[in-house]
């Protein structure tokens, strides 16, 4: 017996055994053949019945050939009962016309014998007692290339063909196309089964009889559903490559608009630009060669009908062109800093201002310490803050009366800085964001977030858009201590941005994007004079939250 090879007889007997099958070959454990009465029955008129069904045993993908044949139980009036053969394939298909000389042969073994079957009655009691020769299937040997096409879930489907017999081998080679669709096939040219199986309803009956092909064209159905496939892969790899050369086209313009520049203004770094222009050659290259290996595989898929194990495999090596590409382009360096330059050289993503909201604030302190303070000065200003201290501490109670008469007025009371508040900082005053931002995200976490998450080719975007991307794209700086906070989160950026958005609040350029986040700043130990502010309110951390909202 071929290791992938065996055969079965099986039939029904009544009580006490019902429906039993014996199986000879290594292949066992497979569902019984049994005929599901309340969907399918044979009958008087039904010589032959064939079928086709898959099923998975364990890891074995397992396709079983059968053949039915009425046959009427001992001392029994019911109807449907038969007896049967099949041939069982694993991991594989055996040669059609093999299969069906073994199939026919057993079956006609096991009715012509009158131990089994005398005048259309069985005459066992099981099928172990069935008498049959030993049949030669040497010849049958599994090709697992002609099962690599079907899905071999479990999908619930049973169909039932119309359909004459007498080529049943160029029937089943079509009804594998549809094995992935149905778990069994049944092909029958009895009209009472076909009658059955319609009044029924539970099989779905097509019929390919006459003018009728409803069997061909499920079968041109499937073939299209496969092109379809087929064709959304090809689709997908055409609009990869034409990404890759939009990407290539504006990559190299912007590295050699960038190149351009350093060489105009440093011409004495010929060695480094020399060494950039290297690189560009090179990473040219490197796009020309992913364009290569892409069309290559549009070549393997363009105009032919694959097996559905080569499509698989083509968008395997797509996914992994891919990511090897990507990790390649990880490595791509920008030009050379250049020695004379005076102010840091860009990423080649595009040109960012970034303007640090303290440069106001540091450029008064820088002039403030710029000027010296003679002694004459300093004996003025200690003089004013003696008289100032004097005069605060006669006037304390009055004050202190004042303020608690109007608690609620001074309870929103804030010093001035020594700089006059911005129109900004007054707007970003009404909106609640707490807390309010003080500072803006670094300069490499900025580039990246408008790299990754505001490419050109996705702008104009709304504002709710924006500011999930920036969420999620910084979680620790931003997105985890504005969570609920979206919309208000978006106003402040707008505020702080407004040049980069238009009237309906979407963003229509993100080249000097910045992005609001607050940082805790040490307070100035060098102060002389302190003002004793409220001790701070504690901000609740994730884990008192978490510990609020456990029973």
């Amino acid at each position: 017996m071929a290791e992938n090879i065996s055969l079965t007889i099986f039939g029904t007997f009544g009580k006490p055994n019902g429906f039993t099958q014996t199986i000879a070959g290594k292949i066992s454990g497979t569902q019984k053949l049994d005929l599901n009465p309340t969907a399918i029955q044979l009958f008087d008129t039904t010589k032959a019945m064939y079928a086709i069904r898959k099923e998975m045993l364990g890891t074995d993908a397992v396709v079983s050939f059968i053949k039915y044949s009425y046959a009427s139980e001992q001392s029994s009036t019911r109807g449907g009962t038969f007896v049967g053969a099949a041939v069982i394939n694993a991991n594989g298909i055996a040669d059609i016309n093999s299969v069906i000389s073994v199939l026919d042969s057993l079956h006609n073994n096991l009715i012509s014998n009158s131990k089994n079957v005398k005048d259309g009655i069985i005459m066992v009691k099981h099928s172990n007692e069935f008498t049959v020769k030993e049949i030669d299937h040497s010849v049958l040997k599994p090709v697992p290339e002609l099962i690599s096409d079907i899905d071999f879930s479990e999908k619930g489907k049973y169909l039932v063909v119309f359909i004459p017999l007498a080529n049943i081998k160029e029937i089943f080679d079509r009804a594998l196309e549809l094995l992935s669709e149905y778990d069994t096939i049944y092909f029958t040219e009895d009209q009472q089964v076909a009658t059955y199986v319609q009044k029924t309803g539970f099989y779905e009956l097509i019929q390919e009889v006459g003018d009728v092909e409803q069997f061909s064209e499920k079968l041109k159905a499937a073939e299209a559903e496969k092109a379809l496939k087929q064709k959304a892969v090809l689709d997908s790899l055409l609009k990869d490559m034409d990404k890759v050369n939009s990407d290539k086209e504006l990559f190299i313009k912007k590295y050699q608009e960038q190149l351009d520049k350093s060489k105009e203004i440093h011409q004495k770094n010929g060695e480094k630009i020399s060494e950039a222009e290297k690189n560009l050659r090179q990473y040219s290259s490197s796009y020309d060669n992913q364009i290569s290996r892409l069309k290559q595989l549009s070549q393997k898929i363009a105009g032919k009908q694959l097996k559905q194990t080569d499509r698989v495999r083509i968008e395997k090596e797509i996914r992994e062109l891919s990511i090897t590409f990507d990790n390649e382009k990880r490595n791509f360096s920008e030009p050379a800093r250049l020695a004379t330059f005076s102010e840091p050289v860009r990423p080649i993503s595009p040109q960012r201002t970034v303007v640090d909201w303290t440069d106001d604030i540091h450029r008064k302190e820088v002039k403030r310490s710029s000027k010296r303070i003679s002694g004459k000065e300093i004996a003025l200003i200690l003089g004013a803050l003696l008289i100032i201290a004097i005069g605060g501490y006669f006037a304390y109670p009055l004050l202190n009366k004042e303020t608690s008469a109007n608690d609620n007025t001074t309870d929103n009371y804030a010093p001035e800085s020594d700089s006059a508040s911005s129109t900004t900082e007054v707007d970003s005053a009404k909106i609640d964001l707490n807390p309010t931002p003080n500072d803006i995200l670094n300069y490499t976490d900025t580039n990246k977030t408008i790299e990754r998450q505001f490419p050109d080719s996705e702008l104009p975007m709304p504002i709710e858009t924006v500011v999930l991307k920036i969420f999620k794209a910084n979680p620790n700086q931003i997105g985890n201590m504005y969570k609920g906070k979206e919309k208000e989160y978006g106003e402040f950026l707008i505020l702080k941005n407004p040049s980069d958005f238009d009237e309906s609040k979407k963003l229509i350029k993100a080249e000097q994007l910045q992005f609001p986040i607050f940082k805790e700043h040490n307070a100035d130990k060098s102060d002389t004079v302190k003002t004793i502010q409220p001790s701070p309110i504690k901000q609740a951390t994730v884990d008192d939250l978490t510990k609020k909202q456990t029973p």
